[in-house]
């Protein structure tokens, strides 16, 4: 929304599978949450699954031909994944644990854009009318699908919630004004700090003969996510 505009139009068909593909991950990511913390360790849950795909993103982007991160962009790298990963992540596991339903959890994130373009504006740069209208229409239309889904709330598990996005949104737009390296391998080096910061409270918190009670179903949604 306020990133440069690509020089060559997407092909359709490309665009509405993006769209899908949003649509069906969006509505089904804090479901399979909910379904793995039944029985699975929320840090746990969290770490195993960035350090495994920031290693395999690692992995993708070294075969394409990107270069390893430097010193400084590791560093960056490392304050972006410990908000966007390791905090925003791990805030939303964490109010679901604590009794936010789903529904509700989803619309919250919504929220993100908003904070990304009040972040935006206070820092100098133009938010164009369309932005802030794609903002409101997005946060609408979340709330409108999820009317259906289960919107329980605790109070503790409600200001976990919305510290989610802010976490979220201060990454996003952190990452625009830092040195990192190519998109691919920038994502997978911040999911895997991500990952190992919250393997380590993991192994502070958690016990690691819990993962020996997770439920098969659980795994099979861990896996999804």
């Amino acid at each position: 929304m306020f990133v440069q505009k690509p020089t060559h139009a997407a092909p359709r068909w490309k665009l509405a599978a993006a769209l899908l593909l949003v649509y069906v991950v969006w509505g089904t990511t804090y479901f399979a949450t909910s379904v793995v913390l039944h029985s699975m360790p929320p840090w746990w849950m969290n770490g195993l699954r960035f350090v495994l795909a920031g290693l395999v993103m690692v992995g993708l982007a070294l075969a394409q031909g990107q270069a390893l991160p430097t010193l400084r962009q590791w560093r960056n790298a490392a304050v972006v994944g410990g908000l966007m990963v390791f905090l925003a992540m791990n805030l939303i596991s964490m109010a679901q644990k604590m009794g936010i339903g789903s529904g509700l959890m989803a619309t919250v994130v919504t929220t993100m854009p908003m904070w990304l373009a009040l972040w935006t504006r206070w820092g100098g740069e133009r938010v164009p009318r369309t932005g802030w209208v794609g903002v409101v229409l997005g946060v609408m239309g979340a709330l409108l699908l999820s009317l259906e889904g289960d919107f329980s709330a605790t109070w503790m598990g409600a200001l976990l919630a919305f510290a989610a996005p802010l976490c979220w949104s201060v990454g996003s737009y952190a990452s625009r004004r830092m040195d990192l390296p190519a998109p691919a391998m920038a994502a997978g080096a911040q999911w895997l700090v991500g990952g190992v910061l919250a393997v380590l409270v993991a192994l502070w918190r958690e016990p690691v003969a819990l993962l020996g009670q997770v439920e098969p179903q659980a795994w099979l949604a861990w896996g999804y996510l």
